[in-house]
């Protein structure tokens, strides 16, 4: 889960990094907080893109979602 959570920003952009946290793992389930509903509706579009990239890191499929808050 660390692992994930430290590639978020590599994995999103510094942009979209600085502009988002409070960021846990539940039950594999990425949870992020936005600060923008423009980043938010972003994020939503490419939800699928980021879950493989971030498994991909992790070596293994743990992500199945992103729930942006």
């Amino acid at each position: 889960q660390t692992k994930i959570i430290a590639a978020w920003p590599e994995v999103a952009g510094s942009y979209i990094a600085k502009n988002t946290e409070k960021i846990y793992i539940s039950e594999h389930t990425l949870f992020v907080g936005v600060h923008s509903s423009i980043i938010k509706n972003e994020l939503r579009l490419a939800q699928d893109d980021l879950i493989d990239q971030l498994n991909t890191i992790a070596g293994k499929e743990y992500i199945t979602k992103i729930v942006f808050v």
